[in-house]
């Protein structure tokens, strides 16, 4: 971290400074929310270790530690910037706790290490975050970088949306007047929002390039923090503005979530491969084209893995398709509207209103009903909305559930060496989708 050192204490080697009276993190203990706690040094012992007091409960506790190994010096007074590499001392520690105290005090999600932007995920709904008063504020912030200064622009990703637009066009003082290429990494942690982010910066650059004033229309303002609502939020804000490049990608985003997001261990949906969006600007900074393109899908997911690592949502989503194909009633049948065959060829009385997931071994599912995130009857709506919107005709749709079905089917197929006995295994006895077994 190369700094300029102005006020405040810096300390070159943190060694030399560990004395009785001075602060400390340490590493807190399991039951901890916290990953470091402050404390004070007592005593420094023969042997280099420290002792050091810190609250538990309200009470005094003292641990025994060594520095650098669960204890770091923590800087004197402790300073809470917008900027993490103004920190006296940037470790783990020290970063840790001013995010805490940024988000406690300040409810800031964003904080600037030089021109990198670290974002904690708000994990729920945070409309607040992503509306066109944010938008307009950072079309309007100055290119100051410095958290010092009264002016300084907020940590948010439409921030860097707006300095990578400002350095493309040569318009950045602090970037250069130079135009050039540039490019966002948005990279984190399974669950940790990366799909907000990209759809919130794209939204952003789409909004802002269709007029260099910030004025244009195509402005998606109500992204979710919740993972499963943002590309909910970012069609119900486009289709209010009417935007049309801000709705296909909105459309986009719904179709790629189903194909290429599925549940793991750790979360009920996540995308499972990489995504690029290209803009290309004219000299005044209108865009003239914009391309989204995927990269990195893990296909291997589609035939490996268990139950708890599902497959793609839009496997599960087919079943329903299946249900109104092959006769089976659904909740809107039995309200008297009937299926596209108009008549169910069901026996009276029965109520199921999809295909159950175990009847498929691509599904590696338990379970009775297609249910879940991105798996219900209501996301394959919205999915044939999207890929209309995407210009889907119906007919096209109908022969990709086919395909889709098809792939069920053939998960179920067991081969053996050509002449040898084949054993009658329960996945080669399961019915069609949409039948009951006899």
């Amino acid at each position: 971290c190369i700094r300029q050192i102005t006020t405040g204490p810096y300390l070159p080697n943190p060694r030399l400074f560990v004395m009785e009276g001075r602060a400390v993190f340490v590493r807190a203990e399991p039951w901890s929310e916290d990953c470091f706690t402050l404390g004070t040094v007592a005593s420094v012992r023969t042997d280099g270790s420290l002792r050091v007091v810190y609250q538990r409960h309200g009470a005094d506790e003292e641990r025994i530690v060594r520095m650098d190994v669960d204890a770091w010096p923590a800087g004197g007074e402790q300073i809470v910037s917008s900027d993490l590499s103004e920190l006296p001392m940037p470790h783990m520690p020290a970063i840790m706790h001013t995010l805490r105290q940024r988000f406690d005090n300040e409810a800031a999600c964003g904080s600037w290490i030089g021109p990198v932007l670290l974002w904690l995920n708000p994990n729920g709904p945070s409309p607040e975050l992503w509306s066109g008063q944010q938008m307009q504020a950072a079309a309007a912030a100055p290119d100051a970088t410095s958290s010092a200064s009264s002016e300084a622009p907020q940590p948010h990703p439409y921030m860097v949306g707006e300095r990578c637009l400002r350095a493309a066009l040569g318009r950045d003082t602090v970037a250069g007047t130079t135009a050039r290429s540039q490019a966002v990494v948005v990279h984190g942690e399974t669950g940790a929002g990366q799909s907000d982010i990209f759809t919130a910066i794209a939204s952003f650059w789409l909004w802002r390039t269709a007029s260099p004033f910030g004025a244009a229309a195509g402005l998606v303002s109500s992204v979710s923090g919740a993972a499963r609502s943002s590309a909910d939020g970012a069609t119900a804000a486009a289709r209010s503005v009417g935007g049309e490049a801000a709705m296909v990608l909105a459309h986009g985003e719904v179709a790629l979530q189903a194909f290429g997001s599925c549940r793991t261990r750790r979360h009920a949906s996540t995308p499972r491969f990489g995504r690029c969006v290209r803009v290309a600007l004219d000299e005044h900074g209108a865009a003239m084209s914009a391309t989204l393109s995927t990269f990195g899908l893990e296909t291997s997911r589609v035939l490996d893995g268990d139950e708890a690592d599902g497959n793609f949502h839009v496997y599960y989503s087919v079943l329903h398709v299946g249900s109104l194909r092959y006769g089976a009633p659904t909740a809107a049948a039995e309200d008297g509207v009937m299926g596209s065959a108009g008549a169910s060829s069901k026996p009276a009385g029965a109520s199921r209103a999809s295909v159950p997931p175990r009847d498929f071994a691509m599904l590696r599912s338990h379970a009775t009903s297609s249910e879940g995130a991105r798996r219900g009857a209501t996301d394959l709506s919205k999915l044939r909305e999207a890929l209309s919107g995407l210009g889907m005709s119906g007919r096209e749709t109908s022969h990709m559930w086919c395909v889709l079905e098809g792939m069920l089917h053939l998960s179920n197929l067991v081969f053996g060496a050509e002449g040898a006995p084949t054993e009658p295994t329960a996945t080669a006895a399961r019915p069609p989708i949409g039948a009951d077994a006899v």
